[in-house]
């Protein structure tokens, strides 16, 4: 299971995904627990979907890759391009609903 957390300063993002322990539940390396899993997918105008984190305070923060790296951040913001991810096998258009953001 993923999910985001702050990097603390220690990335070119202030989120980042991890692996969330369903097990630990908010253990000393796991602070945050369950409370922060990818739970909002939505379809992009190309089809795509987008994945996010919907946090306490409604936002939700967008998993996306930015150029030179292959590790996933979070955008509170819209992720742009490297925030689209192509589902294999790909549903059929309008399985999700439209991201309500543009890049």
């Amino acid at each position: 299971v993923v999910g985001m957390k702050a990097t603390v300063a220690t990335a070119f993002s202030p989120f980042a995904a991890y692996a969330v322990n369903l097990h630990r539940k908010g253990g000393i390396l796991d602070l945050w627990g369950t409370s922060n899993i990818m739970l909002r997918i939505c379809e992009t105008p190309s089809g795509n979907v987008q994945i996010g984190a919907k946090m306490a305070d409604a936002n939700t923060i967008w998993a996306y890759v930015h150029h030179g790296s292959w590790y996933v951040y979070g955008s509170i913001s819209s992720p742009g391009w490297g925030g689209e991810w192509t589902l294999q096998p790909s549903p059929p258009r309008g399985t999700f609903s439209p991201c309500d953001h543009h890049h």
